[in-house]
């Protein structure tokens, strides 16, 4: 038996992706406001284990439309959450008319609504066959933008400490000689002049886009190749990118007694308000680890 198509209550909607569950979480959470899980829920229509289930990421496919409409009708007047926002986290957006001067379809929208399409249709996985294809391509691009999003989001954290900053070109963003390793993308910046280091370069990795596994073995990874050529030594400084307070409190807990040479660190980006929110530095053996970003330590 197929599973049950999600029932889409807006057609002239187009799903950009998977769904943010982080953004849906907080979205539902603002929208609840003080009222209790319960309480919400009845007013909401749904069972409780629905709410619960949003809140608490466990969901592995999108929300349900009918679910989303009931949720921006019952949210908080004070929470901001609109029906639009909710849609947007589930991974839509509305379509242009054709008609409409100056309206454009991206190529990514595109190949996301056919492979979101080909997902509904629940059809065998075939190495060789067009669905396959589509949600390979979409799982590029949602990493491609969830790059962008990184990108963006650490280009103007920098922009607003006061920092210079230079996109890094394709060819430049390895460690030399060896060129072991590729970043996702690099950024040269004065943010640590003093400490000789005048390019970063980022991986990112997140929770929800389903590329988040393996976070901590990427960094040992690094390591390892810091071993054989240190990229201090080139004025490099490499962090791991992140987007759940989950990441940074294991790397956090499994780094907490390390001393290293090198200038490494993992960094937690919030998805929604688009800043950076905490910055891991791995101690160095001199003590002179320190974040650039002007953080809340909210733990």
């Amino acid at each position: 038996m197929g599973r049950k198509k999600i029932t889409n209550l807006f057609p002239d909607y187009i799903r950009t992706g998977k769904a943010d569950l982080e953004v849906l979480s907080q979205l539902v959470l603002s929208a609840k406001g003080e009222r209790s899980m319960n309480d919400f829920a009845n007013e909401c229509g749904v069972n409780t284990s629905t709410i619960s289930r949003i809140i608490n990421m466990k969901n592995t496919t999108a929300c349900s439309d009918e679910v989303l409409v009931a949720i921006s009708k019952a949210a908080d007047p004070n929470s901001g959450v609109t029906l639009e926002k909710l849609l947007a986290a589930n991974g839509m957006v509305k379509l242009v008319p054709a008609g409409t001067e100056g309206a454009v379809v991206s190529p990514s929208q595109i190949v996301f609504g056919l492979a979101d399409i080909a997902e509904e249709q629940n059809i065998e996985p075939d190495p060789n066959s067009s669905n396959t294809f589509l949600r390979n391509a979409a799982k590029t691009l949602t990493g491609y933008m969830l790059e962008q999003t990184y990108r963006e989001t650490l280009q103007n954290a920098f922009l607003m400490n006061g920092y210079f900053v230079e996109l890094v070109s394709y060819e430049n963003m390895i460690w030399p000689r060896t060129k072991q390793y590729r970043a996702d993308f690099a950024i040269r910046t004065n943010a640590l002049l003093e400490e000789g280091i005048d390019t970063w370069l980022f991986e990112c990795k997140s929770y929800t886009a389903g590329i988040g596994r393996g976070t901590i073995g990427k960094m040992n990874q690094l390591f390892a190749m810091a071993y054989m050529e240190s990229p201090r030594e080139h004025g490099i400084k490499v962090s791991v990118v992140v987007n759940h307070v989950a990441m940074i409190e294991q790397a956090r807990e499994y780094y907490a007694g390390c001393k290293i040479r090198d200038y490494f660190s993992f960094i937690l980006i919030d998805p929604v308000n688009r800043c950076v929110k905490d910055e891991f530095c791995i101690p160095r053996i001199d003590g002179t680890e320190k974040s650039v970003f002007k953080v809340q330590d909210g733990r």
